[in-house]
């Protein structure tokens, strides 16, 4: 392992630069919905149980597509917002 030392000031330049190319990144998403196994994955792993009981119970919206579940990227990154706190779990049942 080896270990880097940088200045503050270099740090927060790579960090402006970093947090620049990933908002590039999401204005070129090229893909809007996601599967049922990337959103579960997104979800910290979580049950395709779980899955279906945050969208039976209308938290996570969701369109069938002959038997494929697809979520809207912009649904799941808004899910992930509003129940974020501060670290501790938010409980949907």
């Amino acid at each position: 392992m080896e270990l880097i030392i940088i200045q503050n000031s270099e740090f927060e330049k790579f960090k402006s630069e970093l947090l620049q190319e990933i908002k590039s990144l999401g204005e070129k998403k090229s893909k809007q919905f996601m599967k049922s196994a990337e959103v579960r994955k997104l979800l910290g792993g979580i049950s395709a149980a779980k899955l279906q009981s945050l969208r039976i119970g209308s938290h996570l919206p969701a369109i069938n597509a002959d038997g494929l579940w697809l979520y809207d990227i912009d649904d799941v990154m808004k899910f992930i917002e509003i129940n974020k706190r501060g670290g501790k779990e938010v409980s949907h049942e």
